[in-house]
């Protein structure tokens, strides 16, 4: 079982596309965020 952890400093949730940003352009936190949990 792998774990990543992935905690910016200065990124809010709403500012990705994963959690719905339209505009956000962050295709490698969607892919880590569609493989994964979110929470």
């Amino acid at each position: 079982m792998n774990f990543v952890i992935f905690q910016p400093d200065e990124l809010r949730a709403e500012s990705v596309g994963c959690y719905g940003h339209p505009l956000a352009p962050t295709p490698n936190i969607d892919r880590l965020a569609a493989q994964g949990t979110r929470f």
